[in-house]
């Protein structure tokens, strides 16, 4: 370090310690401001010279009560805070927030040992920082135990908690909050046409859409159709047919991401039936706000999309918005055939191996999310395999000879591998000696992180329950669940109850809700391994085989998929 008088100090590591700064553009607001350049506040934490500011925590200097910048008081001013907010825009009493004189700091220093400062005194030892970690998990623990209804949706108080709008405190967005409530009968929640046209002209889409010879033949027009081709020989038809439509309730708090990720759950379903995605309709839900505030959002939500859509060469020619509770998106995706004969009704082929393009756990990772009991790198892969497009997979799936083609979706693994296993069996040329079942090694099953951890936990989604009564009865294992504990607990070394959790744990994992999943195929038993090798190639890094397609035995009740688990093989 080099001084002002010429010294130099050596030093290995340096802390650098500093007070608060105020922000420079504090200055330029007009706002009475201290020496410091904080903006002055009253009691209520008004401006002192502009009561519709608000300001709290470190920006700002109490003029009645001076304290030094900590955290204590910020979260302290967080309750009047809100209340004052409320109180102006309702016309009513404010609360006044008086300070304490004093606030305690403790400073973890290393090897479990604290400093306490309280006013003038000073104290240190192994006691404080335990003291400092029970403070500290008792605070974390109150973001973590948030009330959540397992076996239905979320219960109203936890929805009021998920929903969300955004206050621009101004005297136009003021009269239009207060307007809000004015919104009743049966077109209360709907959102005119003009805010969805000029969001999407405002994200560069294709408002309207041009036939091969550039001639105009169909634009937006809000809530009407749109004429998406001409065929002057037979007069007006329609040769795209309407195929996919899903919607869904926000699940991550980024609009843009959430865009994406409805975009490319809606493509999917296009893609494995060998489609080829023409137009898009969006159907999206805002929470109530502003009508600034709901163009933002819906723009994030729009660009998100496009950017999912451009890549398909599919234009998002229009939809319908509405308002509610919470966020919620939908496309209506409309598609046409290939020149080439698309994989639309599986026939499945013994000797077929099964390989799935991502991991699962989806499903399970939101779930645990909305309980805050998910990590954040976890819900990073998560939210990245939700972005993986499933485009250029169904392409290798074809070029390698794929039977049978399907997306693991809300149904989970195992009700989408029943899917193609009925509808192969159920072809008018299939004999009984033809039928098939699929046999699935379950430890092969590529997870995203933390998934399994959460499963073992008992964390598991509300549509879970529902998958696992509709598809069990037709899953079974090759020996049974006992002999698999007992086989994990010799091979893991486990005890009975941790070795069950995690096979348990596994098979739970086949009823998961996927969303904007994976793929699940079937492939010829020549071609599987360098299908495999093209998938990773491609990026599809966790690829697996995870089970293969076997005969039938033609007995009664004969369960249509069985699951094996590595540990018996040892």
């Amino acid at each position: 370090i080099l001084l002002e008088n010429g010294g130099v100090i050596h030093f290995d590591e340096v802390f650098w310690c500093t007070t608060s700064g105020a922000a420079p553009w504090f200055k330029t607001t007009g706002l009475d401001l201290g020496p410091d350049g904080f903006i002055q506040v009253s009691p209520t934490l008004q401006s002192t010279n502009d009561p519709a500011v608000f300001a709290s925590g470190d920006c700002a200097d109490m003029v009645a009560s001076p304290r030094p910048k900590a955290g204590v008081f910020a979260v302290r001013q967080g309750p009047p805070l809100a209340h004052n907010i409320r109180a102006f825009l309702d016309e009513k009493r404010f609360m006044r927030y008086m300070p304490q004189k004093n606030f305690m700091c403790i400073i973890g220093v290393g090897g479990e040992d604290a400093v306490v400062v309280y006013g003038g005194h000073v104290s240190s030892g192994a006691w404080a920082w335990k003291w400092k970690r029970k403070i500290d998990e008792q605070w974390i623990q109150q973001y973590q135990k948030i009330p959540f209804n397992d076996s239905n949706a979320a219960s109203d108080d936890f929805s009021k908690l998920l929903s969300y709008s955004y206050v621009e405190v101004s005297g136009a967005s003021l009269a239009n909050l207060k307007g809000l409530s004015a919104k009743q009968g049966p077109y209360g929640s709907k959102i005119g046409p003009e805010l969805l046209n000029r969001v999407l002209h405002g994200a560069h889409s294709a408002a309207i859409i041009n036939d091969s010879s550039g001639t105009s033949i169909g634009s937006y027009r809000g809530a009407m159709p749109i004429l998406l081709r001409q065929d002057e020989s037979s007069g007006l038809t329609v040769k795209s047919k309407t195929y996919s439509v899903d919607l869904f309730r926000s699940y991550v708090t980024d609009p843009y991401k959430f865009g994406r990720i409805v975009a490319n759950h809606a493509l999917t379903d296009v893609y494995v039936q060998g489609l080829l995605p023409e137009t898009a309709l969006i159907f999206a839900i805002l929470p109530r706000s502003g009508e600034s505030q709901a163009e933002n959002t819906l723009m994030q939500l729009v660009s998100g999309a496009l950017r999912m859509f451009k890549e398909a060469d599919c234009d998002l020619v229009g939809g319908h918005t509405s308002e509610g509770p919470e966020l919620a998106l939908g496309f209506y995706v409309n598609t046409s055939a290939p020149p080439e004969k698309p994989i639309s009704t599986p026939c499945m082929s013994v000797g077929d191996r099964l390989i799935v393009t991502k991991a699962i756990g989806t499903g399970i990772l939101l779930a645990a999310n909305l309980r805050a009991r998910a990590k954040g790198r976890w819900m990073d892969s998560a939210i990245i395999s939700m972005l993986e497009s499933n485009a250029s997979a169904t392409v290798l799936f074809r070029h390698y000879k794929a039977t049978s083609i399907n997306s693991i979706s809300v149904e989970g693994l195992a009700g989408n591998i029943l899917s193609m296993i009925r509808s192969s069996n159920e072809k008018e040329e299939i004999d009984n000696d033809s039928r098939v079942r699929a046999q699935l090694q379950l430890d092969d099953i590529p997870q995203l992180d933390g998934a399994l951890s959460l499963a073992i936990q008992g964390i598991l989604s509300s549509r879970h329950s529902f998958n696992q009564r509709a598809y069990a009865p037709a899953v079974t294992p090759s020996s049974s669940f006992q002999l698999m504990i007992d086989a994990t607990k010799r091979v893991r070394k486990l005890e009975n109850s941790n070795a069950r959790d995690l096979v348990m744990a596994h098979y739970n994992m086949l009823f998961d809700p996927q969303t904007a999943g994976g793929l699940i195929a079937s492939v010829p038993e020549e071609h599987a391994d360098d299908c495999l090798l093209a998938l990773r190639g491609k990026g599809y890094h966790l690829s697996s085989i995870v089970g293969e397609v076997t005969p039938t035995t033609g007995r009664s009740g004969e369960k249509e998929i069985i699951f094996k688990w590595n540990d018996e093989m040892c």
